[in-house]
């Protein structure tokens, strides 16, 4: 399990040209109930997290909603919370599908650990591979 002591700050994407920026240039990771799409980015520190649910996939703005919060959840729960994820900069969007509302908690939690480990692995092999 990681070392978890530390608050490590996470801001938010807001703006839809980082969005766009993680789609077109990062990589994906697709999980059950979301997908995580992620862009190194070296001109920033930290890293900074934005939401996406969309009314094709999920539905009307109360279930939207709901979708968020619970990944947002999750996300404070095993990044927020552990140093590990206290690297260099990099911008990770969360993708709702629709299966995120049918999910159970611990379904639901045990999806993100894999997916955010698969993450970390990512991560791990881009930073080796431009620090040699």
């Amino acid at each position: 399990m990681a070392k978890c002591s530390a608050l490590v700050p996470i801001s938010r994407l807001r703006a839809r040209v980082q969005f766009v920026r993680v789609r077109e240039q990062g990589f994906r990771v697709p999980c059950k109930g979301f997908a995580l799409q992620i862009l190194p980015v070296a001109e920033e520190a930290g890293v900074q997290v934005g939401f996406t649910a969309t009314t094709k996939t999920i539905g009307n703005a109360v279930a939207r909603n709901r979708a968020r919060r619970r990944l947002k959840t999750l996300i404070d729960k095993h990044m927020r919370l552990c140093e590990t994820w206290n690297v260099g900069g990099f911008w990770l969007v969360v993708v709702a599908r629709d299966f995120v509302l049918d999910m159970d908690a611990s379904t639901l939690d045990a999806e993100m650990l894999k997916g955010l480990a698969q993450v970390r692995e990512k991560m791990t092999k881009i930073q080796r591979t431009d620090g040699a």
